[in-house]
């Protein structure tokens, strides 16, 4: 993310990890996308408000950040964000000229 110490890493389990490089600490986990035999890339938006990232279930997934957790109960955990938006993606064709 712009100005801070920290790797987004995508694995083979569907799901993304946000790690602090400071102290090696998970800052968050991002779940939805579906991802178990692709190494599928994700990266943050310009301003590193929100992560995106491809999946296999043909959809394209978008989490924030950052939210204002005082706007949910007390028992939501920081560390794990299952709110997303998705956007199904369509084949490319391919035209024989």
């Amino acid at each position: 993310m712009p100005g801070e110490d920290k790797v987004l890493i995508s694995s083979n389990d569907s799901r993304l990890r946000l790690y602090d490089l400071k102290d090696h600490s998970l800052t968050c986990k991002y779940k939805g996308c579906a991802n178990s035999s692709s190494q599928i890339r994700a990266s943050f938006n310009h301003d590193g408000r929100f992560i995106i990232c491809g999946s296999e279930d043909h959809f394209c997934y978008m989490w924030k950040t950052y939210h204002d957790f005082s706007k949910f109960s007390s028992g939501l955990r920081r560390d794990r964000s299952d709110y997303f938006e998705r956007f199904k993606v369509g084949q490319a064709r391919s035209e024989e000229r």
